[in-house]
């Protein structure tokens, strides 16, 4: 039964694309998976440099919901992958973590096991991160770029105001 499971995964991710090429089937797209989520955590710029090996015509650092990208998808399969399989190692480890965190619960004599506990908080936490992410990232850009604005033109301004202080006394 696992077997014509794992076939049938492995025929429709032959179908959608997500394993182009390789030999290993679905057992490499979640080793794949597996060294992907490692990258996440302890070698981030590893991962950095993978993105920049599928799309070395981006720039570096450019976020992934920029307009760049998304033209970038539609020619580039394997950042298209990469794309996917990243979604997939957020939602997978999302339930994985909310399964342990409700058996750790359930050992600890909490009650019965809840699947819809488990749902709320894959739901729950995903949205929260994501929005945080996003917040963080907006946050950060808007800050850096007023910062870098506000350095800049002050530096301009007192160099241009030294100067023609400087020019109105000799002269």
């Amino acid at each position: 039964m696992l077997e014509l499971a794992v076939c049938d995964l492995e025929r429709f991710a032959r179908w959608s694309g997500l394993i182009v090429g390789s030999s290993g089937g679905m057992r490499s797209f979640l080793l794949e998976s597996l060294r992907l989520l490692y990258w996440v955590f302890f070698k981030p710029i590893t991962l950095q440099q993978h993105i920049r090996s599928l799309a070395p015509d981006l720039p570096p650092d450019t976020p992934l919901l920029r307009t760049e990208v998304h033209r970038e998808l539609r020619t580039n399969a394997g950042l298209r992958r990469f794309l996917i399989q990243a979604f997939c190692v957020l939602v997978i480890s999302s339930v994985v973590l909310n399964m342990a965190v409700e058996l750790l619960r359930l050992i600890l004599g909490g009650g019965v096991f809840d699947w819809l506990r488990v749902a709320w908080g894959t739901v729950w936490g995903s949205a929260v991160g994501v929005a945080t992410g996003l917040a963080a990232g907006i946050a950060g850009g808007v800050a850096a770029g007023m910062a870098w604005g506000v350095a800049k033109d002050m530096a301009v301004g007192v160099a241009v105001a030294l100067a023609a202080g400087v020019a109105f006394i000799l002269g």
